[in-house]
């Protein structure tokens, strides 16, 4: 659930948002659904819950289609959505969860009504969120946001809260939520190297750049260099003024290594 109210072009002018929303995508494994749905006045959905696999690209294009045009930041509408999306596509032994992102405050130009509305998320809205075991995971864009509310979403449901202090903290607190709720198994880097073993059938790196036009090079065990414009087809490469990140499935096993050039 993305805020696209218009005080996004101030608090994200870069669109950071977009590039942590691919990021979200790309972290996802093939059996996971994903669904993309945006709110300021009101809530729409982008997407539908599909499944990764065989729909990546269409769920990063539809994530370059976030926009900043709404007056207001309308939780109610957002939330509400959020549950109906996931109670059309139940799923046996899945878990459920929604990500709010948003810079404000339950705002819909109404002081009375914001105020109904808030109260009705919390003893109506939270409530079924609650009894059907999804947690809603609120992160705060900006220090304007409403941190208080959001954490109280959060923790109602059994989500987790998360700051991103500036815009490019924001691919900092995707990578920690999703680590958080799927609890991936890590592999140790030591200075820039890796190593990959018979077990690995897939990894993911998240590697951070100093600078926006900075290329990030990865290095496979029998000395192949791949980057963002040249790469295996084994290799699913996200390529950000702010991070890249690089899935591979079925590596090379033995030391991999990274390194950037200007």
């Amino acid at each position: 659930l993305l805020d696209t109210s218009q005080s996004m072009k101030k608090s994200d002018p870069l669109a950071l948002r977009i590039a942590a929303t691919r990021l979200a995508i790309s972290l996802l494994g093939s059996q996971d659904k994903l669904g993309i749905a945006t709110f300021s006045d009101h809530a729409q959905s982008l997407v539908a819950p599909m499944a990764l696999v065989g729909n990546r690209e269409l769920l990063l294009k539809a994530a370059n289609k976030l926009g900043a045009e709404g007056s207001y930041t309308n939780f109610h509408e957002a939330l509400k959505l959020g549950l109906r999306e996931l109670s059309e596509v139940p799923r046996h032994a899945a878990a459920p969860m929604v990500i709010l992102l948003t810079d404000g405050v339950m705002n819909t130009g109404s002081i009375d009504l914001d105020r109904q509305l808030k109260a009705d998320i919390r003893t109506t809205i939270l409530p079924q969120y609650r009894s059907l075991g999804i947690p809603v995971h609120t992160i705060a864009f900006t220090p304007q946001s409403d941190a208080t509310f959001l954490e109280e979403i959060a923790a109602a449901t059994g989500g987790v809260f998360q700051i991103a202090a500036t815009g490019s903290d924001l691919h900092h607190v995707i990578t920690a939520l999703f680590e958080i709720v799927k609890q991936p198994d890590m592999l140790p880097i030591s200075g820039d190297q890796f190593q990959v073993d018979a077990q690995v059938h897939e990894f993911t790196l998240v590697v951070e750049k100093t600078f926006p036009d900075e290329d990030i090079y990865l290095q496979s065990p029998s000395g192949k260099r791949q980057h963002a414009a040249s790469h295996g087809s084994n290799v699913t490469w996200l390529d950000t003024p702010l991070f890249s990140t690089i899935t591979i499935t079925e590596p090379e096993r033995g030391r991999w290594s990274i390194a950037s050039a200007s």
